[in-house]
């Protein structure tokens, strides 16, 4: 029930990093892949949490934890992009980037 609360609090910090733009370092490098981190994080909540829930734990949708195990990087952004079973894609709503940052902050956790 603790890592339930600590959830939105690490959601909100990766968010405010991001967004402050902390570090300053080429966008090459860690600092880069931190806020890409950071983008994952702000757009699984607005967009994926209601059906995969907050810890990647499955609402409406499936559970989404440990699938780096179950599926390709690849994999995933097509599932995000073009859909699947009752899931839309976010083809025309999500560009290239933001998919692919949706993705591999999901395979990260």
């Amino acid at each position: 029930m603790a890592a339930r609360r600590a959830w939105p609090a690490a959601l909100l910090l990766a968010a405010a990093l991001g967004a402050c733009g902390v570090g300053g370092g080429a966008a090459g490098g860690s600092d880069g892949a931190d806020r890409g981190m950071a983008e994952g994080a702000r757009l699984y909540a607005n967009r994926c949490s209601a059906c995969h829930g907050e810890g990647l734990e499955g609402a409406f949708g499936p559970e989404l934890r440990n699938i780096g195990e179950r599926m390709t990087r690849d994999e995933l952004i097509a599932v995000i992009r073009d859909g699947t079973g009752l899931m839309q894609g976010f083809r025309d709503r999500l560009t290239d980037e933001e998919i692919a940052a949706i993705a591999d902050w999901i395979r990260n956790q």
